[in-house]
């Protein structure tokens, strides 16, 4: 298996045109409901982090928040390679 591998747009075309259904809906109700509660809770706690900082800490705070968002970008790239990865 390659990491590089990848399906060639005739293929994909050819399963779209053989399928019965189409695309297929893989997010439920509960689960866009519990992504959108996460994404709500998610900001509130940025947001009110960054408030509290704001008022009584100093630069430490800035880097830390840096350091979440080069976390949290490495962590999405990992989990795009995974999903590429499995998708074959």
């Amino acid at each position: 298996m390659s990491l590089f591998r990848k399906k060639s747009l005739s293929v994909m075309l050819a399963n779209a045109e053989n399928s019965t259904d189409g695309l297929k809906r893989t997010l439920g109700a509960g689960n866009l409901i519990a992504l959108g509660i996460g994404a709500i809770i998610g900001a509130g706690l940025f947001v009110r982090t960054a408030a509290a900082a704001g008022q009584s800490a100093g630069p430490a705070v800035t880097i830390s928040f840096i350091i979440a968002d080069r976390v949290s970008g490495f962590d999405k790239s990992i989990t795009d390679l995974s999903v590429k990865i499995n998708s074959y």
